[in-house]
């Protein structure tokens, strides 16, 4: 293998290892809790998402699995657009979970200012 090749093949190791580093960081799930749930030792994730040892292929679903993302998506394949989605998916999550440990009464002064919003939002449509 020539060395541009070997260089090329690094940082592509190197970039997906960093891309599900941010997946685990954006979970917020700590190297240790991942280590557990992926059946690693702990150093072995760490040289790993830091591209100073090599994913098993066979690592890689069961990974991508716990951190709740497409294996494309660590390829660097998912658009722009999807990631932005995944996101606000996220977000969205973490509003109905907000939302379902509320009183009842909070629901209903949140649900009635939301109702609030969206006719004034209406009327300048």
């Amino acid at each position: 293998m020539t060395k541009s090749k070997q260089s090329d093949l690094q940082r592509r190791k190197i970039s997906i290892a960093n891309q599900l580093r941010i997946y685990r960081l954006d979970a917020e799930i700590t190297a240790l809790d991942m280590a557990k749930r992926i059946k690693i030792p702990a150093y072995t994730l760490s040289k790993m998402e830091t591209g100073q040892q090599t994913i098993p292929v066979e690592l890689l679903p069961v990974w991508c699995k716990e951190l709740g993302v497409a294996i494309d998506s660590v390829f660097q394949i998912e658009k722009p657009k999807q990631r932005e989605e995944r996101k606000r998916r996220k977000e969205c999550e973490s509003y109905v979970e907000t939302f379902s440990k509320l009183s009842p009464e909070y629901r209903d002064l949140v649900l009635k200012h939301l109702k609030m919003v969206a006719d004034i939002d209406r009327s300048k449509g």
